[in-house]
This record gives C-alpha cells, sequence and structure tokens, in this order.
C-alpha cells in the first residue's frame, strides 16, 4: 500500500503539469489526503509490530481498503478531469465588429478630408 502511495504522489505531480486546468488547490487536496493516508499506514504498522501474535490486530485488511478507495477516489476525481470547453465566438460576431470597426475607420478619414480644407 506505501508504495502505491507513494507512486500515487509522482503521478500526480506528472499529470498536473500536463493538465495546467487542474488548480493549484484541487492538486494539493489529493496530495495532503495522500500524505495523510501514509502517515497514518506508519502509524498502524508501527502499532502492530508492537502486539504479540495472540493478540487482535491494530491494523486490519477492511481499514487498509477503505483509506486507499477514498485517497483513489479523489486521486481519480482530480487527475481525471476534462479540460473544459474553450468559449467560441460566434463567427457572425466577429464579421459584424469588424465591419463596425471599417465603419468607424471610413468615418473618421471623411473628417480628416475635410479639416484640411
Amino acid at each position: 500500500m506505501s508504495s502505491m502511495l507513494v507512486e500515487m504522489k509522482g503521478r500526480l505531480v506528472e499529470i498536473v503539469a500536463a493538465k495546467p486546468w487542474i488548480s493549484e488547490g484541487e492538486a494539493s487536496d489529493v496530495s495532503s489526503k495522500i500524505e495523510e493516508t501514509m502517515v497514518w499506514l506508519d502509524k498502524q504498522v508501527a502499532k502492530q509490530e508492537k502486539i504479540g501474535l495472540d493478540e487482535d490486530p491494530v491494523l486490519t485488511s477492511t481499514e487498509m481498503l477503505n483509506k486507499t478507495e477514498a485517497v483513489t477516489k479523489l486521486f481519480k476525481k482530480v487527475t481525471e478531469k476534462k479540460k473544459p470547453k474553450e468559449k467560441k465566438t460566434p463567427k457572425g460576431k466577429k464579421k459584424e465588429d469588424s465591419s463596425e470597426d471599417d465603419k468607424k475607420d471610413d468615418s473618421n478619414s471623411n473628417d480628416e478630408e475635410f479639416t484640411d480644407l
């Protein structure tokens, strides 16, 4: 499990670099969740090593599964975020705007001709 978390953290850096639409806050949330899970795992493993073989386990596979599912779900949610669609300006608007600018330019050039007289 620990190696999986380290791998996720490494992949997160690569994915965020490749997908600029993932906010720094989202990446930070995933990274902190991974760190939190790694700390939890280290503590649980240390506790498990201290108890005897005849005692109930401190670290169970169910707990590990629940923790990894939570991290994996957040990781996938952020890293699989699709690129937002770019807003397209209507083609008709561009043509109208440019023709209005041309009309303004024409009217300004006429004014200049009259001022020279």
